[in-house]
């Protein structure tokens, strides 16, 4: 569980059909690479949100 959520979290490569995971938020991009690109158009947050205001704005879309 997550901080006591009922919600858990799995790294995307553990999926067997990763392939068709659509992205919708970057996390920390303050600290990513400086050659990674964000090439799309998901949401970006610098440092990692309050998990509770993220999981209701995940929920909301």
């Amino acid at each position: 569980m997550l901080r006591g959520m009922p919600y858990y979290w799995v790294p995307v490569g553990a999926l067997i059909d990763a392939a068709s995971v659509e992205v919708i938020a970057h996390l920390c991009t303050s600290s990513k690479a400086t050659w990674d690109s964000i090439a799309d158009n998901a949401v970006q947050y610098a440092d990692l949100p309050d998990i509770k205001t993220f999981i209701h704005e995940l929920n909301a879309e």
